[in-house]
């Protein structure tokens, strides 16, 4: 209840998709929302009269036993009456049993007995919902009604909802009560607080996923669009300083795989204990990739900062190498020691970016073969971990890493909500959602599916010399289509979608479509797309590796009949 409303938002955005999935047997599980130290309401709650000449509104808390109230879309009407007692007495408070109350909703007030007892009472009098009034000197004063330990046997039965109500809201409630003249009766309609259907970070956070492959798709082909360049300049270009490549095999993409699911277990024990580990991890690869990706572009725009200096333990180094890590480990430390106000998300992105855009720069897929291998694997582990790792271990490990929340190791005694998750993130905070929160997405739904989309440029280079009308464009679209797929599937389902069930699909079947289209299948497939169109138009010596297995004669093979005149001919001229 002390945190920020950040953080509270986001527990809330995770558990709750969680909880459309698995309701808990002792009741509703909303988590408590809270902001500037109050307590948000999550249950909106209509007061009509019958003559129709006032109506309330309120927004109240659900208790922690019984059912969450229902949509908006399905929930119904009932009348309203004040709790009395069965013996005739005047008592309001429910601490015994009352009157019969068939499907109305009871107003009690706060007091003398527990909230349980009161809507056991409630209940054993055909109640559909209780309201409860609050008296106190916080007229804003909502909290969570939760169950006894001693009483969680009878809370795991209770079929009604509770719902506490400020004082403010109950001071309301009653004059309106003690105003209405005989014969005027009460209705109240109680559903879950709405929620915007769509919220804008969603498209906010759509553009920058997309926008990242995009980007990291043309930094990983440098090389590739340097000898674009140079072979209709008529030479070559390079860059001295480039960073050597990793090709990722068909061991690699298994492995990982496997590694990855043996961490993500590891973590799911551990994650309390390592999580502050991870950020310090995760800041100092944020500085890292951001000074790599900076300090080329502040060069260019800056060329004195070409000059080099000597650092300490360092050597030489160029300064605007030097300028970028100061920005960059400035950032880091602003980030952390800010990490949960509402202002730090954009340090977080621009170091997420960052990382992805630099692991797409070092790394690569050979082939269309390893790359799809590696993306239906991971599909595969989005919808084990995700759906199916319930089933055997009783808890959703994916979520509860995601969330920082982990393995409750005391079943009867829930840990507090973990202060940080998982930073390898984008974040959006929600612009229109009053519980707050933030949209999230995982680096590996950037980076898995960008380096299909990188490979694709790499061919449209390779073979046609630009990458406009190729396989590039098509899954850049086909990225952009999935993305959004993802998040109006999540929106529809009010669960949370692995995305790469819908960006696996919307990339490998457009880039083996238009293979199919182009009779270039097995050339995609095998990665000789790459190195013919290399050798055929950029004259590249090393991609024509396949001369000799193909049975192409050498050029000292083929001048080896020729007379000793034509032969010395040829090789004046260059042939």
């Amino acid at each position: 209840e002390n945190s920020t409303a950040m953080a509270h938002g986001a527990r809330f955005h995770a558990c709750f998709l969680l909880l459309c999935i698995f309701r808990s047997s002792q009741g509703c599980s909303w988590p408590t929302v809270a902001s500037e130290n109050e307590i948000l309401g999550d249950t909106s709650v209509e007061i009509f009269r019958s003559d129709g000449k006032s109506q309330l509104s309120f927004f109240g808390k659900v208790a922690g036993f019984g059912p969450c109230p229902v949509d908006e879309a399905v929930g119904v009407s009932h009348e309203l009456v004040v709790a009395k007692s069965k013996d005739g007495g005047s008592e309001t408070d429910a601490c015994k049993e009352l009157a019969p109350a068939k499907s109305s909703a009871l107003f009690v007030m706060r007091g003398t007995c527990n909230f349980v007892n009161k809507t056991l009472y409630a209940e054993k009098a055909g109640a559909s919902a209780v309201l409860v009034g609050n008296e106190g000197t916080d007229q804003q004063e909502l909290f969570l009604m939760s169950c006894p330990q001693e009483l969680a046997g009878s809370c795991a039965n209770i079929t009604i909802p509770a719902v506490m109500l400020s004082p403010n809201d109950t001071a309301a409630l009653q004059h309106s009560l003690a105003a209405a003249p005989p014969g005027v009766t009460f209705t109240t309609r109680i559903v879950a607080r709405p929620r915007p259907l769509l919220d804008p970070s969603s498209a906010v956070l759509w553009a920058i996923a997309v926008c990242t492959v995009i980007a990291a798709s043309f930094v990983s082909s440098a090389k590739e669009r340097r000898g674009a360049k140079g072979s209709r300049a008529g030479g070559s270009q390079t860059d001295p300083n480039e960073i050597p490549v990793q090709e990722i095999g068909m061991l690699h993409a298994v492995g990982f795989i496997f590694a990855a699911s043996g961490a993500l277990v590891l973590l799911f024990f551990f994650i309390r204990s390592v999580i502050f580990f991870m950020l310090i991890l995760y800041c100092f690869a944020g500085v890292s990739a951001f000074t790599a990706l900076a300090f080329g572009p502040l060069q260019s725009a800056l060329p004195s900062l070409a000059a080099q200096v000597n650092v300490p333990c360092m050597g030489k180094v160029e300064r605007s190498g030097l300028v970028a890590f100061v920005i960059g480990t400035t950032m880091a430390v602003t980030w952390y020691f800010n990490r949960h106000e509402v202002w730090a998300w954009p340090i977080q992105d621009v170091f997420s970016v960052s990382l992805c855009i630099h692991i797409l720069s070092l790394l690569r897929f050979p082939d269309a073969k390893v790359s799809a291998t590696l993306l239906c694997l991971a599909l595969f582990y989005d919808i084990f971990w995700v759906f199916l790792s319930p089933l055997l271990f009783s808890e959703n490990i994916m979520i509860g890493v995601a969330t920082g929340d982990g393995h409750h190791y005391n079943s009867t005694s829930p840990p507090p909500p973990p202060s940080d998750m998982i930073p390898m993130l984008l974040v959006v905070p929600k612009m229109r959602d009053w519980a707050g929160g933030v949209t999230l997405l995982g680096l590996g739904d950037v980076v898995l599916p960008g380096l299909v989309v990188s490979y694709a440029l790499r061919v449209d280079l390779a073979r046609r010399g630009t990458w406009m009308g190729g396989y590039f464009v098509l899954l850049c679209f086909g990225y952009g289509v999935g993305l959004a797929m993802a998040i109006i599937a999540s929106v529809l389902m009010r669960m949370g979608q692995p995305a790469l069930l819908y960006l696996v699909p919307c990339t490998l079947i457009p880039l083996f479509s238009l293979a199919w289209v182009r009779g270039e299948v097995e050339e995609v497939w095998s990665g000789s797309a790459k190195a013919q169109g290399l050798a055929a138009d950029l004259g590249d010596p090393e991609a024509d590796f396949g001369n000799v297995e193909a049975g192409l004669e050498s050029p000292e093979s083929a001048l080896a009949g020729q007379p000793e005149e034509q032969h010395q001919r040829l090789l004046d001229k260059g042939e």
